[in-house]
C-alpha cells in the first residue's frame, strides 16, 4: 500500500536498523488528530483542554506514535513513553531532539541519520534554546508495561496510543533476532496485561486509541478477548481501518 498522500511529511525518524517501524505508525496518529480537530470543531473539545492533558505512548519504541500526534497536534504537549527495550533510548533521544527543535520553531532539514547496529545510535545535538515558548515534556520510560498496574499510574492518562505486538507467542516462527521477536510478538509481556493498562491508567474522562488486528485465521479472536476483559467498564468505538488493522477508541463508560 502507498502512504496516504494527504499526511504531510513530520521527521526523518532514527530506528533501529533491525526492525523499522510501519505505515501503520505514521497513520494512526494522523487520524487520531482528525478525530479530535474534528471534536475540537464540533466544541466537544478545546486546545486548553487539550494542553491539560497527559498522555501516553504504550508499546513505543523510538516514539513515532506519539511525536506524531504532537506535531500534528502540538497542544498535547505532557508525554510519556513506555517502552521495555533499552535498545530503542538512543533513537527516542534522538527523535525527541527534532520534535523539541520544532517546539523551537528552529527549521530541520530533512535527512536521513546514519543508521546504526541496534542499541549503538548516538543521538545528534540539535542546538534547542530555552525560550518563551514553553517546550513539550517527553518522557521515555524504559519498563515493562506491567509496571503501570503497581498503582502509581492509576487514571494518569487523559490519551493512551497503542500499537502493540500483533502476534501471541505460539503464532508463527519466532525471528533469530530476539529484539526484533520482542517486537512482534507478546513476549515480554500479554495481551490482557495490556488492556488492563487502559483500564487502570485511562483517566475518567480518557481516551485510548489501539490499533487491534484480526487473528482468526490463527485461532485467536482478540476482539472478543477484548470484549470479555473490558465489559462494564469500557465503551469500544471501532473508527476505522488502518492498512487492515481496527483502529480502535476505548473510553469509560459512565
Amino acid at each position: 500500500m502507498e502512504r496516504n498522500p494527504d499526511i504531510p511529511f513530520t521527521y526523518e525518524y532514527s530506528q533501529p536498523e533491525e526492525y523499522r517501524f510501519s505505515l501503520d505508525s505514521v497513520e494512526m496518529p494522523w487520524e487520531v488528530a482528525n478525530h479530535l480537530k474534528d471534536r475540537m470543531a464540533d466544541n466537544e473539545l478545546t486546545a486548553k483542554d487539550l494542553l491539560s492533558w497527559n498522555c501516553l505512548d504504550l508499546c513505543a519504541g523510538s516514539g513515532v506514535l506519539g511525536f506524531e500526534l504532537n506535531f500534528h497536534l502540538p497542544e498535547l504537549r505532557q508525554w510519556s513513553f513506555v517502552e521495555i527495550q533499552n535498545e530503542y533510548k538512543t533513537h527516542f533521544e534522538a527523535n525527541r531532539n527534532l520534535a523539541l527543535a520544532k517546539a523551537q520553531g528552529i527549521p530541520i532539514k530533512p535527512q536521513r541519520p546514519k543508521l546504526q547496529v541496534v542499541g549503538s545510535a548516538k543521538a545528534p545535538a540539535v542546538n534547542v534554546p530555552s525560550g518563551k515558548v514553553q517546550e513539550p515534556d517527553f518522557q521515555f520510560l524504559n519498563m515493562n508495561y506491567d509496571e503501570l498496574l503497581n498503582g502509581n499510574f492509576d487514571k494518569k492518562f487523559d490519551l493512551i496510543l497503542c500499537n502493540p505486538p500483533y502476534f501471541m507467542p505460539d503464532q508463527g516462527k519466532l525471528s533469530p533476532s530476539q529484539f526484533k521477536s520482542r517486537c512482534r510478538f507478546f513476549l515480554d509481556s500479554t495481551f490482557e496485561k495490556m488492556v488492563e493498562c487502559f483500564l487502570l491508567t485511562l483517566s475518567d474522562k480518557g481516551e485510548g486509541y489501539l490499533l487491534l488486528r484480526e487473528l482468526e485465521d490463527h485461532g485467536k479472536d482478540l476482539f472478543m478477548a477484548l470484549r470479555t476483559l473490558t465489559r462494564g467498564r469500557l465503551e469500544i468505538t471501532n473508527l476505522m481501518m488502518i492498512r487492515g488493522t481496527f483502529l480502535l477508541k476505548l473510553t469509560r463508560l459512565v
